[in-house]
């Protein structure tokens, strides 16, 4: 989550030194036997926050010396805390300074995914010899996966596609059936733009409409669009809460009846004191209920604590801890002495409060783990997890009289579990694929021939995982005895000389295996037009254009394209709007080859975000002989995996890594795969989007046909 449910990270860095770059405050530390531990928050600090995060800190401190009191100890600890405000500081100075340091210490913060984001790419780019150590409150799902691999990486809250499912079970708890999106194009909102249309249809629920805007001179029309237009619920996501008094100046204009609730974004004690958010609703990560601690912080400070205390709280807590060990038992990297500590192993107990965190610091003098929970929920920060938090609690809310009053809070573990934490990389869909017509009989002439049109239609070091796809289904058709007479290859081949490769003269699979030796690419990227797939797939040469497939009724013919998509649109090149493979050119192709008998039957496998859109002309046309298996709805986006540490990009996609996997056990263990099989495989293994099939019901019978008829005769098995 973005504002005030706080990102936090704790960047492991420079241990019991001080700082020579900034100066702070810090807490009263008791006058014998202290060994201070220095601490730099990385917070915004305008206003109520900046009293609110260091009342937090005194009030843990003040906590932790009691414990040494109440075990007995005679030495202790504190934290040295510094403050910097981090609408402030200069981030790239600060991320260049952090990044560069050879000792350990903590650093909490920042509150803002863009912020995080900015810091975070020079840890990413390992600037300097030291690996400095990130611990990340909570954040954006693609901030949690750039991080998720690098050793010392915590989050104390699970990424936002939990708050997105959140606010749409609440949606549905007040009687929703359609619900729409506004979000803002930013670091923040993509994790609502990735995974809003996929969870609408995991939960039943109708999506309204999908309305992003790219910045602020956007911003006024799209939301005077969605309150005009929609009757029912609508999902609100600021880039911050700077833009709600905006957002509900528009509302209050329109006269809508639409009924909103806010992501955390929207979250701001400040603003919620005027009579402008008065009845505004909305989630946000919130305290335990069990832990006592917004009870306990209420009865202090007479108000609730606000969305990041309690994960302020406990990050404090577990640092303590982590360098109480290294001080009395091993003098380990930080992050590996705050895995110690927060295992799932030895006593379970909470451990926030004074007497509590007494009895971890006696267990660790004792070479005890503790199964501990904090403030803020259960802290078990494992390495196969990416340590990272596997549950959060979270907090819906409402402006009552000018304070957010919570409604009731939500675990997304126990009897209330929404969903566990899972990113993008291990998403599990939970639906049942369609059924398919089982009595369907079609009949067709023998297969004389194969063909296969392989198009990675985009270029750039970024979108590796496109053109190391498309070689890597090349490879696959060539292994099998496909002649490169019989394949189309098209790709930007700007990879294996590119100056951001490390290993130049190489690509690789996701496997590590090499994918560039004996390939003989027909075209690359720029040398075509979306509008020449036509034209290759007629069979139409012509100056520039030698290099098609003249099919038969006697031949099939297998597409298999990756790349970017938007609505109505595969993408061509880098440009996301001025070259595209549309749906009007979709449909136009279909009615050409059909009319021309070019094909025996067609199939598509089409790995894009909101493939759905250009796919549905395969139902709409409905020839005989053809269908397409898309990766995503036209809702959804498709979803990247394996993010490679060296070469800083994602390997490969979702679900053509699924469908790679299914499809080597037909040249591996000689294994007939039914059409209806091979679907549902892909439907319930592909992470993060419903893959989806157009004009299955006029291509054949899907439990007698197999997928292998596109690559290997029957005669095979």
């Amino acid at each position: 989550m973005k504002n005030l449910f706080g990102i936090l990270f704790v960047l492991l860095l420079v241990a019991c030194s001080n700082s020579e770059m900034y100066s702070g405050t810090s807490a009263e530390l008791p006058p014998q036997h202290v060994e201070k531990c220095k601490v730099l928050v990385v917070l915004p600090m305008e206003g109520d926050y900046g009293v609110r995060w260091k009342r937090t800190a005194d009030w843990f401190n003040e906590n932790l010396q009691k414990a040494f009191e109440i075990a007995g100890i005679d030495s202790s600890i504190a934290l040295d805390i510094e403050w910097l405000d981090e609408n402030k500081v200069n981030l790239d100075s600060l991320g260049r300074f952090l990044a560069t340091q050879n000792k350990d210490s903590v650093v909490i913060g920042p509150l803002y995914p863009q912020n995080v984001d900015r810091i975070a790419q020079f840890f990413e780019r390992k600037i300097g010899n030291q690996k400095t150590r990130i611990a990340l409150m909570m954040g954006t799902d693609e901030i949690i996966r750039k991080c998720s691999k690098q050793d010392g990486f915590f989050s104390l809250a699970e990424p936002d596609i939990t708050q997105s499912e959140m606010l749409l079970q609440q949606a549905i708890a007040y009687g929703a059936t359609s619900v729409s999106l506004l979000v803002a194009n930013t670091v923040y909102g993509s994790t609502f733009i990735d995974w809003f249309a996929f969870q609408a249809r995991e939960v039943g629920v109708h999506v309204g409409g999908f309305y992003v805007y790219n910045n602020k001179a956007e911003m006024d029309s799209v939301a005077r669009e969605v309150f005009e237009q929609e009757n029912g619920y609508v999902i609100c996501v600021p880039d911050n809460y700077k833009e709600l008094p905006r957002y509900l100046e528009i509302y209050r204009e329109s006269k809508s009846k639409a009924k909103l609730l806010f992501s955390g974004s929207a979250y701001n004690v400040e603003f919620f004191k005027t009579k402008e958010a008065e009845g505004i609703e909305g989630y946000a990560i919130g305290t335990d209920p069990e832990s006592g601690f917004d009870l306990s912080y209420y009865a202090r400070y007479k108000e609730f604590p606000i969305p990041g205390e309690a994960q302020l709280y406990d990050a404090l807590m577990l640092s303590s801890f982590a360098f109480w060990f290294n001080q009395k038992i091993a003098n380990r990297p930080f992050y590996d002495a705050l895995v110690y500590n927060t295992t799932l192993d030895g006593d379970e107990f909470l451990a926030w409060e004074s007497s509590a965190m007494a009895r971890v610091l006696k267990g660790i003098l004792n070479y005890k783990s503790f199964n501990v929970s904090g403030a803020s929920g259960k802290l078990n920060l494992l390495r196969e997890k990416t340590s990272s938090y596997t549950h959060s609690v979270y907090t819906h809310w409402k402006v009552v009289n000018g304070e957010p009053f919570p409604l009731e809070h939500v675990s997304t573990e126990g009897s209330k579990r929404v969903t566990a934490y899972k990113s993008s990389t291990n998403w599990g869909v939970q639906a049942s694929a369609s059924e398919f017509d089982s009595s369907t009989q079609f009949r067709y002439s023998p297969i004389q021939d194969r063909y296969a049109l392989l198009v990675a239609a985009s270029a750039g070091w970024s979108n590796y995982r496109h053109q190391a796809d498309a070689l890597t289904m090349y490879r696959y058709l060539k292994s099998l005895g496909m002649d490169d007479d019989h394949i189309v290859l098209i790709v930007a081949d700007d990879l294996v000389e590119n100056p951001e490769n490390p290993f130049p003269g190489y690509v690789y699979d996701y496997d590590w295996e090499p994918l560039q030796e004996d390939v003989h690419i027909d075209y690359r990227l720029n040398d075509l037009e979306p509008e020449d797939i036509i034209s290759i797939l007629a069979g139409e040469k012509k100056d520039g254009l030698d290099q098609v497939i003249d099919g038969d009724v006697s031949g099939n013919i297998l597409v298999f394209w990756s790349g970017h998509g938007i609505r109505n649109g595969f993408v061509w090149g880098e440009n996301d709007s001025e070259k595209l493979f549309t749906y009007d050119l979709m449909k136009e192709l279909l009615q050409k080859v059909t009319k021309e008998q070019k094909f025996r039957k067609l199939l598509w496998l089409v790995e894009t975000c909101h493939a759905g859109s250009v796919c549905r002309a395969f139902s709409d046309v409905g020839a005989l002989g053809t269908m397409c298996i898309a990766a995503s709805d036209e809702n959804e986006t498709s979803k990247a995996i394996y993010l490679n540490d060296e070469m800083h990009t994602y390997m490969t996609n979702s679900f053509t890594y699924v469908m790679m996997e299914e499809l080597y056990k037909v040249k591996e263990d000689s294994v007939y795969i039914a059409m209806n099989d091979f679907y549902n495989y892909l439907y319930r293994n592909t992470l993060g989007s419903h893959v989806s099939v157009y004009n299955s019901d006029r291509f054949d019978n899907m439990y007698m046909s197999g997928i292998a008829e596109f690559f290997v005769s029957r005669d095979d098995f």
